[in-house]
């Protein structure tokens, strides 16, 4: 999943991702990799423009600048092996853990993998994109409305949504995941059907991700929230950043999500236990800390990796969002139980 910057001023670049190995925290043109287990730097990049998107795809890590350079680092010492410069401002990027990526410029989306460009799609206003797997590939969010296109980048199917969507992300096991300002949806991968998976009336929803177990999604609410439901038992958890704004969310793999902060910081959260690690700058860098209060339903997690219902299909629309409503107006009344200083 992959959202602008410019429609989105909450957002810092972050990346984690299925790989694990490192959490790529980033602040301004600097890019901090730290180790997943022991979360020290191991090495740092310096851009040449504002780094507007991270990702661990693959064998590399990819590194997109304002100015529309992407460049493909090594995981193990931060090398540069490849770049690719479209010469067009750039707002986001996106990628597969098998190396496909998806940049989004001022005028419109490419994509490609390693230093080969598959394809350039033109449209403006582009405000999320998201790469799939299968039939469809590619998900694009502009004005009000999400468009599809196939695995060859064919166009496939267009629909209208209620408000601008905010956040677009893919699931493993088949379907997309749509965050709307007050509502977060599941949709097939052709668009044709939809489940409500949580409404909100307070604040604003955005940057949804889901799990590589397919079962659990994370969006932020707020400035300051992070939300953990399940497809089918709803709200599982919690985080409240009292004194830090939330950046990029992504999944490691199970049972941690990781979060991304700006600054050159990030968080990895288990749901498991409720540990929190937080990333360790390197030397002669300043030691930020801040505040983290969790509030995650291990047991009701766990529940829910259990789970066999479709997120999308068989669950009458709307039925999801009257639970999630309720137990996150709860969650914003402060419910949050776990208090811990990094």
């Amino acid at each position: 999943m992959t959202h602008s910057p410019d429609t989105n001023p909450l957002i810092a670049p972050f990346a984690y991702g299925p790989i694990g190995k490192l959490l790529i925290a980033t602040d301004e043109r600097e890019v901090f990799a730290c180790g997943a287990d022991d979360q020290a730097t191991n090495w740092t990049f310096t851009a040449a423009a504002p780094v507007v998107g991270v990702r661990h795809a693959h064998d590399t890590i990819l590194v997109l600048d304002q100015a529309g350079v992407l460049t493909h680092l090594d995981p193990d010492d931060g090398g540069t092996s490849e770049v690719v410069n479209r010469e067009s401002r750039a707002s986001a990027l996106c990628a597969t853990p098998s190396g496909h990526w998806a940049v989004v410029h001022t005028d419109g989306v490419t994509v490609g993998r390693g230093d080969h460009i598959d394809t350039r799609i033109s449209g403006g206003n582009i405000r999320c994109a998201a790469l799939g797997e299968g039939a469809a590939t590619l998900a694009i969010a502009d004005g009000n409305s999400v468009s599809v296109y196939d695995d060859n980048f064919s166009f496939l199917a267009r629909q209208e949504v209620e408000e601008p969507p905010t956040g677009l992300a893919w699931s493993d096991d088949g379907w997309w995941l749509v965050t709307l300002p007050h509502r977060v949806f599941t949709y097939s991968p052709d668009l044709a059907h939809r489940n409500v998976l949580t409404a909100y009336k307070e604040g604003c929803l955005s940057g949804g991700v889901v799990s590589p177990t397919c079962r659990i999604v994370s969006f932020r609410i707020g400035e300051k929230f992070v939300a953990i439901m399940g497809v089918e038992h709803g709200q599982l958890g919690s985080i409240e950043y009292p004194e830090r704004k939330v950046g990029e969310l992504e999944f490691g793999p199970h049972p941690f999500l990781g979060i991304g902060l700006g600054l050159g910081d990030g968080n990895r959260i288990s749901l498991k236990d409720e540990e929190v690690c937080r990333t360790d700058p390197p030397p002669g860098r300043t030691v930020n800390r801040w505040l983290v209060a969790s509030g995650i339903d291990v047991a009701k997690v766990e529940q829910e990796l259990h789970s066999e219902r479709s997120a999308v299909g068989d669950t009458p629309q709307g039925c999801l969002g009257v639970v999630a409503l309720a137990l996150m107006s709860a969650l914003l009344l402060g419910t949050i139980g776990l208090l811990q200083v990094l």
